[in-house]
């Protein structure tokens, strides 16, 4: 997990500057003005997840409670989603998706935030493709077919002579070439 930061946490914060005024004006009897802090994550089956904490204070020995909001790098955020985990923050913990999380939906949409309990399926379908995976081969011996014969980390003496084009495959008699895979990460 990393800490969002630069714009897309100016972002945030701003709306959640936004949506504290709101709910501390039209729901104070379910507001809590707890701190708030912002992580990315991984995830593919969520675009975001809140975390509740409870905690003491070392210096105070008082409790505290913070929330945790983290966004997935795999969608694109919208300010719904982030109105979405906000709400979650700024609401008792426990309350879930039940009739007091609805209630604050229904208050954010008068202000032009659609919250909803699940992802909309545009939002679904913004899921990004999974990095490849990073490989410590360099290089490949590859047959006309384009069939991967082997796999070298290093520039060894095989893969020198496939590279001048020293190297057959005995049962086939074809020429194999070598193909750069990758740089080691």
């Amino acid at each position: 997990m990393q800490p969002i930061t630069g714009a897309f946490l100016a972002k945030i914060r701003n709306i959640e500057k936004k949506i504290r005024a709101i709910l501390r004006k039209d729901m104070p009897e379910s507001y809590t003005d707890r701190p708030i802090g912002y992580e990315w994550c991984n995830a593919t089956t969520y675009g975001g997840i809140c975390r509740n904490h409870r905690d003491r204070d070392p210096f105070t020995d008082e409790l505290r409670e913070t929330a945790l909001v983290r966004y997935s790098t795999r969608y694109d955020i919208t300010p719904d989603i982030i109105a979405h985990e906000i709400l979650h923050a700024l609401l008792p913990f426990g309350t879930g998706h039940g009739r007091l999380f609805k209630q604050g939906a229904r208050v954010l949409e008068k202000y032009g935030y659609h919250v909803t309990v699940y992802m909309t399926y545009e939002q679904m379908h913004t899921l990004r493709p999974k990095k490849a995976a990073k490989t410590p081969y360099r290089y490949a011996l590859v047959m006309p077919s384009g069939y991967v014969v082997a796999r070298y980390k290093t520039a060894c003496r095989i893969v020198k002579d496939a590279a001048r084009g020293g190297v057959i495959i005995k049962q086939t008699g074809e020429p194999v070439r070598v193909e750069r895979i990758c740089e080691y990460d």
